[in-house]
């Protein structure tokens, strides 16, 4: 378990994966023969959908208003809508007045649920949120907030099993993420069912980040909401997270969404309404505009479909484990021997190819190193480049046969 101290160290001293890779290659110059290629930050580039600038300035006397913090009743039904039909959920399940929340991207609402969970369970001792191992480093910054400890699982365990028995009457809230970053896994209607019994029985908060969930494969990957309507309970206890930067390629346009139980969101919109952060009006329109478009995911998902056949294509030799169901990062097994600091190094200086060791994306113990076999890289940019790229990394395994 990690304590409050423990946490506040981790993100007052330990710090972002991409300063603490800075400070890694601050003094490693990369081959100058070639260009550098990064694929490090979760950035998309495809192309986003078009109309938005449109729909910023239709919308630009929204920039002469203070929004509401429970943003415009069109964009609370236009996300209600995107959700009813993206999971087939019952028609009258989604309230766009009591249910949804617009938010700042995700981020900023993953943060403020932690706060809010534990104000809603004021009387727990010593209070406890679980996240997975490797995590969201906002996860965080939200138990930090909300001065509760943190109880980490396996990067395997999709259902909690490990967690101790005394611990569950801790638990506040659950972070749990599906496609998981940056491993891709994806948690089945069984998974989800399992953690929606553990939070109605243990009476926590469930808050699933499904920020990845148009980017898959072959089978969307099922949402959470989608499991819960059809339970006795309904939204009670869970609480779904999105946004458009990875769905619709719009990383700077900062608008997503919270939704699900109607008593939590009511709690929710009074802290957010006294300290956090509205959504501009423009941003709504615009943000409105991409949910209401699928043309462009799709468009999205052929592209990193063509990218996932490259990696199956020119790593053949050197994959280990099957490519991903969801998501766009690749969770490289390195071979054995090859640490990650090592092969990150080693990729920047010989082949100006900038990724991520996998021990920056979890947390530190210093007796087990989670992530120290691997290296992530976002597959984010054009098909050329990323197969560029890709060459790169196949000579990073040649060498290291030899």
């Amino acid at each position: 378990m990690i304590t409050h101290a423990g946490i506040r160290r981790f993100v007052y001293e330990t710090g972002s994966p991409f300063k603490r890779l800075e400070a890694l290659l601050a003094s490693v110059r990369p081959n100058p023969s070639l260009d550098p290629i990064t694929m490090t930050v979760g950035e998309p580039r495809h192309e986003p959908p078009g109309g938005i600038v449109k729909a910023l300035a239709e919308a630009e006397a929204g920039f002469t208003k203070y929004p509401a913090i429970n943003g415009t009743p069109d964009h609370r039904k236009t996300i209600a809508t995107w959700l009813t039909q993206r999971y087939t959920l019952p028609t009258d399940s989604v309230d766009p007045g009591t249910t949804v929340m617009p938010l700042n991207g995700s981020r900023e609402g993953l943060v403020f649920a932690a706060r809010c969970a534990r104000d809603l369970q004021s009387t727990v001792e010593r209070p406890v949120i679980i996240m997975q191992n490797p995590f969201y480093q906002a996860y965080a910054a939200g138990a930090l907030m909300a001065d509760c400890d943190i109880v980490l699982l396996d990067e395997n365990d999709l259902r909690g099993v490990a967690v101790p028995a005394e611990v569950w009457p801790r638990v506040v809230a659950a972070y749990i993420a599906s496609p998981t970053n940056p491993q891709g896994s994806v948690l089945s209607h069984a998974d989800w069912d399992s953690w929606i019994e553990l939070a109605r029985l243990h009476d926590f908060y469930l808050f699933a980040d499904e920020c990845y969930s148009e980017i898959y494969r072959q089978t969307p990957p099922p949402g959470v909401l989608e499991v819960a309507a059809r339970s006795a309970g309904g939204f009670r206890q869970v609480v779904s997270f999105n946004s458009l930067s990875k769905r619709s390629n719009l990383p700077g346009l900062r608008t997503g969404f919270a939704a699900g139980d109607e008593a939590f969101m009511a709690a929710f919109m009074r802290l957010r309404n006294l300290g956090g952060p509205q959504v501009p009006i423009p941003l709504q329109a615009a943000a409105s505009l991409a949910w209401s478009d699928e043309h462009h995911v799709a468009a999205s998902r052929a592209l990193y479909a063509r990218k996932w056949a490259m990696v199956d294509e020119m790593l053949a030799p050197n994959l280990v484990e099957a490519t991903p169901e969801a998501g766009f990062f690749l969770w490289l097994k390195l071979p054995d021997g090859l640490s990650d600091i090592e092969a990150v190094t080693t990729l920047w200086r010989d082949q100006a190819l900038r990724t991520i060791p996998g021990s920056f994306m979890a947390y530190p113990y210093p007796d087990t190193q989670t992530g120290a076999n691997r290296i992530r890289l976002a597959l984010v940019d054009n098909e050329a480049t990323t197969r560029e790229a890709l060459t790169r990394l196949a000579t990073l395994f040649a060498q290291t046969r030899h």
